[in-house]
């Protein structure tokens, strides 16, 4: 109960927060249509690295050692993490808003499922949604 009560506040607390794409993609887009990569902070970019990590990883793994559950609230852990810890403003804060968001969704939605394959399916979409931060976000973070 305690989880899901967090969970929401996580959301929540996402939510809350102004989304100003147009700001975002006429900072992400020179007049030559080059993305120019947004800011992460620290903790930020650990935090996503950790959920590609985990992800990848359990993708990884013969089926019989699966535990999705386990994988579900260590997800839950890690975007809790980077709400709390992110410092990010304006438009790169807004960016990560698009990406962030779905995640939190996939994984909800995961927890939510009926099958296993219905939690590949939101699995599939978090790497999908990480592999676009790396992709969009500058980070200090080497070997990404």
């Amino acid at each position: 109960m305690q989880k899901v009560i967090l969970n929401l506040i996580a959301a929540l607390m996402i939510m809350g927060c102004s989304s100003e794409t147009e700001n975002s993609k006429t900072k992400q887009e020179t007049e030559s249509n080059e993305i120019v990569k947004m800011k992460a902070n620290a903790e930020t970019a650990e935090g996503m690295l950790m959920i590609q990590h985990m992800v990848n990883s359990f993708n990884e793994m013969q089926e019989e050692n699966k535990n999705y559950a386990v994988l579900l609230g260590e997800l839950s852990y890690q975007c809790d993490y980077i709400i709390k810890n992110c410092n990010m403003k304006g438009p790169d804060h807004d960016s990560l808003h698009t990406l962030l968001e779905p995640i939190l969704g996939s994984i909800q939605q995961a927890k939510n499922a009926e099958s296993n394959e219905a939690i590949e399916i939101e699995l599939k979409s978090i790497v999908k949604n990480t592999e676009l931060f790396f992709e969009r976000f500058e980070t200090n973070i080497e070997d990404v």
